[in-house]
């Protein structure tokens, strides 16, 4: 499939699921959308990687176009913007499953009850160039490996399983460290202060 007829397909898939055009999520994450529009359209590809042939970013711009790989540059200098990307993805389709799970009957909210489970994750990467990688214990190996570490709020309901809120969790010696029960802090009161918005102004976030 040639890039334009990826890009093409893409949008229209990301509108069908959203209800509007990706832009509109990407301004009001806070990415400078005016400054690269056909290069920030290309954010769709962080969200549907998991479900592409591709694996990696690099594979996608090696199929797709060279200039994929600049989306690096975005998440190095816009981190907080893709963190309020996610969430303003996902908490509509909460909010749907909140609603349907209220329309339901007792057998079938038995069956999808809603859990938000709260953990971190340890990723092992490799490089000299990185930001953030730091030295880190992973549990599961028993050992010290290089990498990040990130916090996640998954919504787990059925056979939905989906991130609410990603994280990526600086070390003590990084100038702007938080614990990651001050991290979890932030995002419960930020979450509480929209579940108790409007419906007209809810409204506006869809």
């Amino acid at each position: 499939m040639k890039k334009r007829e990826l890009k093409k397909k893409s949008n229209i898939f990301i509108k069908q699921l959203l209800n509007k055009d990706l832009r509109i999520f990407i301004i009001r994450a806070g990415f400078p959308y005016h400054k690269s529009p056909h290069l920030y359209q290309w954010l769709w590809v962080f969200i549907l990687l998991p479900f592409l042939p591709e694996d990696t970013l690099n594979e996608l711009a090696d199929k797709h176009g060279i200039e994929l790989r600049r989306l690096y540059q975005i998440l190095v200098q816009y981190p907080q913007s893709f963190e309020k990307l996610v969430s303003l993805l996902a908490i509509p389709l909460f909010f749907e499953l909140l609603e349907d799970f209220d329309n339901s009957n007792d057998s079938k909210q038995s069956r999808n009850r809603i859990q938000l489970i709260v953990d971190d994750t340890k990723s092992e990467k490799y490089g000299h160039c990185m930001e953030f990688i730091h030295k880190l214990f992973d549990s599961g190996k028993k050992q010290y490996i290089k990498g990040y570490n990130y916090v996640f709020v998954v919504v787990v309901s059925g056979h939905f399983i989906f991130p609410i809120y990603v994280s990526l969790w600086l070390p003590e010696s990084h100038s702007k460290h938080r614990s990651k029960n001050d991290m979890l802090i932030d995002f419960i009161n930020d979450f509480n202060s929209l579940v108790k918005l409007p419906v007209t102004r809810y409204q506006k976030l869809k």
